[in-house]
């Protein structure tokens, strides 16, 4: 059985393994830093709302 070009299972090497196993982690890190970055992204959007609510309802920052 082959995943992305490597083969699985009993028939894979250990080299292939070690790579499989760098490209999922690799893929799975570059995933994490895009969720982190998109929470920045909203947290940052989040208070800029409350931020805009507040002064609309005549509250100042504290």
């Amino acid at each position: 059985m082959k995943e992305d070009g490597i083969t699985r299972g009993v028939a894979a090497t250990e080299q292939e393994e070690e790579a499989w196993i760098g490209y999922t982690h690799s893929a799975q890190t570059e995933r994490i830093v895009e969720v982190k970055k998109r929470d920045a992204n909203n947290n940052s959007q989040n208070r800029l709302v409350e931020t805009e609510v507040m002064a609309q309802n005549g509250k100042g920052l504290e």
